[in-house]
């Protein structure tokens, strides 16, 4: 009985284990497989430091490292003398995976999975520049050299070299396993950037020597060189690291690499201190026209400037509506990855107050809700007929009637007693009905009808961003579409629409923004 219980024992074992051996190798698989979308982050540490990535094409790099291994079929039994780098994928459920890495310079990386699993792998020298190794290669690989770009330090393979490093207590080898560059690549360097030292050593050298060549002429230094955006030119780079007792290394190695010139923008702001309601010019370089600027401000205006093209060169208008408060404000306007801080002073802008008052009827159909969408659909239409370029000769307006300004830019009315009183962001000319309205100046008319507050109204683009409005008309002799010249005649005035009596209601906005008409009518 009892043999027959032990050969039962034996058989048992012997049915179980493979089962066994299949949820081991389960679990090992397990340890390996991993995909790109699964990780949030990867991390790499050493015993000094730490280096954490969230991008996905740093999160790739590792996912491939551990893809491309290939098991040994062995597990771990005892410690590697190297210390392991620790990789830890960041799973987005929540959970961690990690492998112990041996790097190498010369033949296969070794990778230890979660089970003890060892794997081999060909890791890049790519993967060895990165500054997460620099522990592996600074005594034995060929001394980077990087180039300080905006967005951070990018390294160089040489085109070619000759180094030798040495083990402790060991002879010199000769290191043959680095990349070298495939020209390919085309780094873009700014005016900005070229006025700095842009190359680094990992290692300085002991002797260096640059030489830029351009159209074929070599030059020693970059100033003397004539370069204008988009010129192409070469960078070398020769260097020599002499050998004695105390370096672990020597040699020297050359760098090649083509460079593209770009001109680094330039924006300046030619006034500082602006009534709220005014304009700031900003004076602009090196930005392609039609290309907008960002701003960051607390100031009401247009925060989307579009790069326009002058007789005196490129611009930008920022226009300060009439609702901001009087203060300091700071302003960074951004292009690309270039910021320009500036701080610009208001001054509310206040021309006293008067009072309207305005038929019952047009005064419930302006301000009722329906009024008030009618309005802003009208204006927001105006934005998308706008010329990129000046119609017009220079940026001075005539004034479209003969006649005294009634009512003031800036001024606060009170409409039909009924508060809040609002700006008033034109100005009115008091004139009387039939008065022939002028074009102000060459320009396009962009909107010829009528609204429950503008009356029947005309809107002419003169380019740049730059309207003039003229409502409460009569009588409409332009139509919209038509293209007419400073002076001509293009309505009557009258008293229709927001108005008390006959008048010409006079605007002018600039990128959707009302500004003072009154700075337009001279030079200044």
């Amino acid at each position: 009985m009892n043999g027959f219980s032990k050969i039962g024992k034996i058989l048992g074992v012997l049915l179980i284990l493979p089962t066994v051996i299949m949820a081991v190798y389960l679990v090992m698989i397990a340890n390996s497989e991993i995909a790109v979308e699964d990780v949030a982050a990867v991390s790499i540490s050493d015993e000094r430091y730490k280096h954490r990535y969230s991008k996905k094409e740093d999160i790739e790099k590792y996912v491939d490292l551990i893809l491309d291994s290939t098991e040994d079929g062995t597990l771990q039994t005892n410690e590697f003398k190297e210390k392991p780098f620790v990789i830890e994928f960041e799973m987005k459920n929540g959970g961690k995976k990690s492998y112990h890495f041996y790097p190498s310079l010369w033949g296969e990386s070794m990778i230890v999975d979660g089970s003890g699993l060892v794997r081999r792998v060909e890791v890049p020298n790519e993967m060895l520049l990165r500054a997460e190794y620099e522990s592996v290669y600074a005594s034995r690989h060929l001394p980077k050299v990087t180039v300080s770009l905006k967005e951070g330090e990018k390294a160089i393979l040489p085109s070619v070299y000759e180094w030798s490093f040495k083990k402790t207590g060991e002879d010199f080898f000769r290191y043959t396993e680095g990349e070298v560059s495939s020209k390919d690549e085309i780094i873009s360097l700014s005016s900005e950037a070229l006025k700095k030292d842009v190359f680094k050593f990992s290692e300085k050298p002991d002797n260096y020597v640059y030489v830029y060549t351009k159209d074929g002429k070599n030059y020693s230094k970059l100033e003397n060189m004539e370069l204008f955006d988009g010129d192409e030119f070469t960078v070398t780079v020769s260097a020599r690291w002499v050998e004695s007792e105390e370096k672990m290394f020597f040699g020297e190695g050359k760098w090649s690499f083509l460079c593209v010139y770009k001109e680094s923008p330039i924006i300046t702001i030619e006034k500082t201190d602006v009534l709220s309601g005014g304009l700031v010019v900003l004076h602009v370089e090196n930005i392609g026209e039609g290309e907008a600027l960002t701003v960051e401000t607390e100031l009401i205006t247009n925060k989307s400037p579009v790069v326009y093209k002058g007789e005196n060169g490129k611009f930008a208008l920022l226009p300060l509506a009439l609702d901001n408060m009087g203060g300091d404000y700071d302003v960074c306007i951004k292009h690309g990855e270039y910021s320009f801080d500036f701080k610009i002073g208001v001054t509310a802008s206040s021309k006293g107050f008067t009072m309207k008052n305005v038929d019952a009827e047009t005064y419930n159909q302006a301000t009722s809700p329906a009024g008030i969408a009618e309005y802003e659909s009208f204006l927001k239409a105006l934005a998308g007929k706008n010329s990129n370029s000046f119609l017009w000769e220079a940026p001075v307006l005539n004034k479209p009637v003969e006649g005294e300004v009634e009512t003031a830019f800036g001024s606060e009315v009170l409409y039909n007693g009924v508060p809040p009183q609002v700006y008033f962001e034109g100005i009115s000319f008091g004139v009387e009905a039939k008065t022939s309205v002028k074009s102000a100046a060459k320009g396009k008319v962009v909107f010829a009808g009528e609204t429950w507050k503008t009356g029947k109204a005309v809107v002419i683009d003169h380019g740049c961003g730059i309207m003039t409005h003229y409502y409460h008309l009569s009588v409409l002799s332009a139509f919209e579409g038509e293209e007419v010249e400073g002076g001509k005649l293009i309505a009557l005035s009258g008293e229709t629409g927001f108005t008390d009596k006959a008048d010409l209601y006079f605007a002018v906005s600039v990128n959707g923004v009302f500004v003072d008409p009154e700075m337009f009518f001279s030079a200044s």
